[in-house]
């Protein structure tokens, strides 16, 4: 399976990276404890996919496995206070939608 740019950003930031700074590339830093404990650079190719060599090395940076990626990745319920929003993406749009039942 292939992946691009963007996809990686969106693991690296349900992972609990932060965007550390952006020039020729992105500089994606996790820190944990205090601690930063891995540093992963990113091209601002959004959409452009990833080499199959480089995706790995990028993996091996971030301390993931392909496994964990690929749950990252995932698109997923996420808890807000009570209510529960769910996301759909595409290439250029994002949609929410909200469960409106949840709210009271």
């Amino acid at each position: 399976m292939s992946y691009t740019y963007r996809d990686f950003r969106r693991v690296l930031e349900r992972r609990g990276f932060r965007l550390a700074r952006s020039r020729k590339h992105e500089t994606w830093v996790l820190e944990e404890n205090g601690q930063q404990v891995a540093i992963v650079r990113v091209s601002h190719q959004y959409g452009q996919e990833i080499t199959r060599s480089l995706f790995y090395e990028m993996l091996r940076q971030a301390k993931l496995t392909e496994a964990e990626f690929q749950e990252l990745l995932k698109d997923r319920p996420v808890r807000v206070g009570e209510s529960v929003v769910t996301w759909e993406t595409g290439e250029d749009e994002l949609r929410v939608m909200v469960d409106a039942d949840s709210f009271t």
